[in-house]
């Protein structure tokens, strides 16, 4: 029995052998198979994000706006590292207004991928966000690769505005227009920029040169026709070339057809009536948006009984715009009651934080500050989730002058985003127009140990500090140092002159003007604030007082206001 079962068993054992060699054989080679795959599985999946990019472009050279979103976050998913993904969606996100931009465009520059066109539509962006040092950073690249290019040189005409530098953005403005003087763009800007200087031909070229463009029939003309339209110093003769450009203008949008009507009824008060009885009846048919900004329009004339006929309120209740253009006529028409029942109707086409806030300023002006503190803490935890909810809810709060509910939003959104600069930049916004110096610094100092390579805020700050009389040795530091990086930039100037006059060094103070040829009127107040002092303190009287005398006192922080009247 034994001599009959062992051949058996050496033979299962052979069987189980070969198997395993085989099964092995197969394993290896199905593992050789997927690494060899998955470079073309990836190469595939690059291509397809490749190909939904290009149509995504395609559909926003279109201008259809959602399909394209679709397309690209489909791109994007698919393979994240996809350049072409990438662009389209900082595209996208960029058009869209999203603070996610930032990050889409820092990702291509990052992956050594963004074309030179693509760092400035960053550097746009960057401008636009606030985001000032990152902007000077890359444009700082761009001109030192090409420092005569008229794009470059717009763009930096462009970061010394938003730096509140207006005589160098005027200069590099001309230079663009110097370098490219077929391009409009560059022309309007130069000429805008110019448009109220105080050198008289200066100022008699560059109005010239926007009613010249106002005569084209393209977008920068119609640019041109709305600036000039938006002009308090034009006389009956312009307002009607004005009208009659904007009425025959081919691109001519809904604003415009009312920027044309606000000038008649400047023309020809007596008609006004009629005039808007006119506009009512052209828009009462016509589709939503338009609607919306008719009704908008209405309001901003305090026409709010005309806005109520225009949006009655069964219209309104058909979307969100539509019943908070006439919330806010029966706003301002004091019709809280009125308000407070719809509000707590059924049907309310609103989302909970705006119907929170919308309840919470209602409760306030009908005396009930329990109900109207209850609606927004509720408006605010109802936005929490939301960056743009609260973006939203601040801006709201801001408005209606409700300012501790604004900060409030604004630093839950600067908590729960990436790049938190724009609402830093709006909340000093808010801080300069409605707090103290002394808070504006407090707030400035925290930004900047966030970003404390930012020229803009080293300057800011070392500027207050010089207003409130405190760290003058460091400020001075820090503005020499500010100065031998830019020597054109006017508000490190105007820091480091302060900081001598602080200094009780009057004559030093002065020479840090000397061999610069400011165009003042350009100025910010502040600027030339510093400066008139700067000129008194060295013995020129008439010279500091005519200077003083042109400045607007509501422009002015009280120590500077105190700089030229001490």
């Amino acid at each position: 029995m034994k001599q009959v079962l062992e051949p058996t068993v050496e033979l299962d054992k052979a069987r189980r052998k070969r198997r395993l060699v085989i099964v092995s054989a197969l394993v290896v080679t199905a593992l050789a198979a997927a690494v060899a795959a998955g470079p073309v599985y990836h190469q595939l999946k690059a291509w397809r994000a490749r190909h939904l990019a290009a149509e995504a472009q395609g559909l926003l050279a279109e201008k259809k706006w959602d399909p394209a979103a679709q397309k690209a976050k489909a791109a994007y998913l698919i393979w994240p590292r996809e350049p072409n993904a990438i662009r389209v969606m900082a595209k996208l996100q960029t058009l869209a207004g999203q603070a996610d931009a930032m990050q889409f465009w820092q990702l291509l520059l990052a992956g050594g991928h963004a074309t030179t066109a693509d760092r400035r539509d960053y550097v746009e962006l960057a401008i636009r966000m606030g985001s000032l040092n990152q902007a000077h950073q890359e444009l700082l690249g761009l001109l030192t690769q090409d420092p005569d290019q008229p794009a470059n040189l717009w763009l930096l005409s462009h970061l010394c505005l938003a730096q509140g530098d207006l005589p160098a953005a005027a200069r590099f403005a001309s230079a663009a227009r110097d370098r490219a003087p077929t391009n409009q763009q560059y022309q309007l800007l130069a000429a805008t920029l110019s448009f109220d200087s105080s050198d008289r031909e200066l100022q008699s070229r560059a109005r010239q040169t926007v009613w010249n463009l106002a005569r084209e029939t393209n977008t920068f003309g119609l640019q041109a026709i709305e600036l000039l339209g938006r002009r308090r110093d034009l006389t009956p003769e312009e307002a009607r070339e004005i009208i009659g450009l904007l009425e025959k203008h081919p691109l001519r949008t809904t604003l415009d057809r009312l920027l044309a009507l606000a000038l008649q009824i400047q023309l020809q008060p007596a008609q006004r009536a009629q005039l808007l009885d006119g506009v009512a009846a052209d828009f009462k048919k016509q589709p939503a948006e338009d609607l919306h900004q008719v009704a908008v329009w209405l309001n901003q004339q305090r026409e709010f009984n005309r806005t109520l006929s225009l949006v009655p309120l069964e219209e309104a209740r058909k979307r969100v715009d539509l019943l908070v253009v006439h919330l806010d006529a029966l706003a301002a028409l004091d019709r809280w009651k009125d308000i407070e029942d719809i509000l707590s109707g059924k049907a309310v086409p609103l989302p909970p934080v705006h119907l929170e806030a919308f309840k919470a300023r209602c409760a306030l002006k009908l005396n009930n500050p329990a109900a109207a503190a209850a609606a927004w803490r509720h408006a605010l935890s109802a936005a929490e989730s939301s960056p743009e909810e609260l973006w939203w809810l601040a801006d709201y709060a801001a408005k209606n002058g409700e300012l501790e509910q604004a900060r409030r939003a604004y630093r839950a959104w600067i908590g729960r985003v990436r790049d938190p600069r724009p609402g830093y930049k709006a909340l000093a916004d808010l801080v300069e127009r409605t707090g103290s110096t002394a808070e504006l610094r407090g707030l400035l100092r925290e930004m900047l140990k966030r970003w404390p390579t930012d020229a803009a805020l080293r300057n800011d700050c070392a500027y207050l500090n010089l207003l409130l009389g405190d760290e003058l040795e460091e400020a001075r530091r820090t503005a020499e140092e500010l100065v031998a990086q830019t020597p054109g930039s006017l508000p490190h100037r105007t820091t480091l002159a302060l900081a001598w006059y602080r200094l009780k060094d009057p004559a030093r103070a002065l020479q840090v003007y000397q061999g610069r040829d400011y165009d003042w009127s350009l100025a910010l107040p502040g600027n030339r604030a510093v400066y008139a002092a700067v000129l008194a303190a060295n013995g020129k009287g008439p010279e500091a007082r005519q200077l003083a005398q042109s400045l607007p006192p509501d422009r002015l922080r009280k120590e500077e206001l105190a700089l030229i009247t001490q």
